[in-house]
């Protein structure tokens, strides 16, 4: 292997990647494949984003019984600021989606504010875009929370590259991202959703934690995307039993290791 920056090659037991295994066997151009991988490697493809919308709100529009998460089940009216959704394209008018809500608490932010992040499953095809999908997000969300909408502070998405919309004495203006500390000026990729063909065990199982290549392992979110943030924890762990295995004094650390994290 050969470390970026370095001319010789670089020696190691085991190479661990937070990648699936077709871009880990693009890196190594091809080479040392094993050829039942070639045969049976499942694919994993990705036609659904996770679009994330950040609302500044000051409490008293929230209601008490909102908890810290709550979904928001699609309904049969289309919605854009009480209208409906068209993208002017000549599609039909997108539904309302389905919605994932946080109560985030915000270092810094004014006693009387609070985040909400809410987020949705956006197809990469379909009538609604990048582009109304931050409106139809928060049409959505202001539709269930009656007295939301006129206690909006901020709304932004960091995956529309739009301006993001502050409001001021009851109306809302639109602020370039450029003038924002820290913001980025052009979108961010949106987290996506895996699909696996065919799929592994009990439908929650991807690529295998045996990379392509051998002493390959893989850690991330195609081993096992079906359990998310705990997949990758359970795929991380899988790696860390199969490199130990072959030192038992490395194995014993293992053990130690998780009795402290069990113990407290």
């Amino acid at each position: 292997m050969v470390i970026d920056g370095d001319e010789a090659p670089t020696g190691a037991s085991f190479v661990l990647a937070d990648l699936d295994g077709e871009t880990l066997a693009g890196l190594a151009g091809g080479e040392g494949i094993h050829k039942r991988a070639q045969r049976e490697w499942p694919r994993i493809t990705s036609s659904v984003g996770r679009f994330v919308v950040s609302i500044v709100v000051r409490r008293e529009g929230l209601p008490e019984p909102l908890g810290p998460e709550a979904f928001v089940l699609p309904g049969d009216r289309p919605l854009i600021r009480g209208r409906p959704v068209t993208t002017g394209r000549s599609t039909p008018p997108a539904q309302r989606p389905a919605l994932h809500v946080q109560r985030v608490g915000r270092p810094g932010a004014a006693a009387d504010e609070e985040l909400i992040v809410a987020e949705i499953l956006l197809p990469d095809r379909g009538p609604l875009g990048r582009e109304d999908a931050r409106q139809v997000v928060l049409g959505t969300l202001t539709a269930e929370l009656p007295f939301l909408e006129r206690h909006l502070v901020a709304v932004d998405s960091v995956h529309d590259g739009l301006p993001a919309w502050v409001w001021e004495d009851g109306r809302r203006r639109a602020v370039e991202r450029a003038a924002l500390k820290g913001a980025a000026t052009v979108p961010e990729p949106m987290l996506r959703q895996l699909e696996v063909d065919p799929p592994g065990y009990l439908g929650l199982a991807g690529e295998p934690i045996r990379g392509p290549i051998e002493r390959t392992l893989l850690l991330g979110r195609s081993v096992l995307p079906g359990l998310g943030q705990e997949g990758q924890l359970l795929a991380a762990w899988g790696a860390a039993r199969l490199v130990t295995r072959t030192d038992r004094r490395k194995e014993r650390m293992r053990r130690d290791m998780w009795s402290k994290v069990e113990i407290g």
